[in-house]
């Protein structure tokens, strides 16, 4: 019980929050509004509190994608109308971004863990 309180549990809610703003994000960034830029802040916060529990290779290179998916973000929000085809390449790479970040930290907190599909 206490390895579950003091290692899991805090991973798990990190993730969790991490994750859930990552989406909160990317959504807002895609529907090109500014409050994605709050969003952006809270995912840099949120890696910045799991960042005890990687290791220095998993670190740098969430630290790497956070920076690029803030990026994208950014892009998004100060893009101007768009055509469908945009719109969907946009969607595309907020999903691939999105889903790279989750998979890159659930193996890296939770190593031990399996992926479901993996």
């Amino acid at each position: 019980m206490k390895i579950y309180e003091t290692e899991f549990k805090p991973k798990q809610e990190g993730y969790y929050a991490f994750v859930a703003a990552v989406a909160s994000a990317g959504i807002l960034a895609l529907k090109h509004d500014r409050k994605a830029f709050e969003r952006t802040d809270e995912v840099q916060a949120r890696f910045y509190a799991l960042e005890p529990f990687l290791n220095r290779q998993a670190r740098k290179a969430t630290f790497e994608g956070v920076q690029a998916f803030i990026s994208f973000c950014t892009t998004q929000v100060e893009a101007t109308q768009a055509t469908d085809a945009n719109k969907n390449a946009a969607i595309i790479e907020y999903t691939n971004r999105k889903n790279d970040l989750r998979d890159r930290l659930y193996e890296a907190l939770f190593h031990d863990v399996p992926l479901a599909g993996r």
